[in-house]
């Protein structure tokens, strides 16, 4: 067995523990909309945020090609999730950093991610997992990092698990993976 060479190889592997056909996920930043059409073509319904219109237009034409209609868009900050979803989540995903191919000064921000992390948590069944993956090699990242390392180190042990994997040999900064599940 080959080892995936990057944590978004990686995290997907961790998707797989939860996602089921009557699941309910979301995709904390959207981007440019594949892990949403991953996710919408495995669970009964995927809610998909992003502070940006092309992304969610990018996403909407990849899932409209995919013949898929499971996915509830919004244009807002994965720090407001808890307004539009309800309880009863399966699956938290998020790909911090900024839209592959756009303005790279648009990125996300500590506090509204630590805000989505909250928010994603406590929708969260028990068992369910919440995925971070931290990109590191754009200004602004590492104060990103440092919030995200300290929300997840405070989590209570006996409410959560939480796995931080990383690639300490490769170039370029690569991205590092947080996997919670909720006890």
């Amino acid at each position: 067995m080959k080892l995936p060479s990057s944590a978004v190889q990686l995290a997907p592997k961790f998707w797989s523990l939860v996602c089921h056909p009557h699941g309910i996920a979301v995709d904390a930043t959207v981007g440019n909309g594949h892990d949403t059409l991953a996710l919408a073509r495995k669970m009964k319904y995927v809610y998909g945020f992003d502070i940006q219109r092309e992304a969610l237009k990018a996403t909407q034409r990849r899932l409209e090609e995919a013949g898929l209609n499971n996915v509830n868009l919004i244009l807002d900050s994965h720090g407001e999730m808890a307004r539009y979803v309800p309880q009863g989540v399966d699956l938290v995903v998020f790909n911090l950093g900024y839209l592959p191919g756009s303005n790279k000064k648009i990125i996300t921000r500590g506090e509204t991610t630590v805000a989505g992390l909250e928010a994603g948590l406590g929708l969260l069944n028990r068992g369910g997992i919440l995925t971070v993956c931290v990109y590191r090699g754009h200004p602004g990242a590492g104060e990103e990092e440092a919030m995200v390392d300290e929300f997840v180190g405070g989590l209570d042990q006996g409410e959560c698990t939480v796995l931080s994997l990383s690639y300490p040999n490769q170039r370029h900064t690569p991205p590092k993976l947080y996997v919670i599940q909720k006890k």
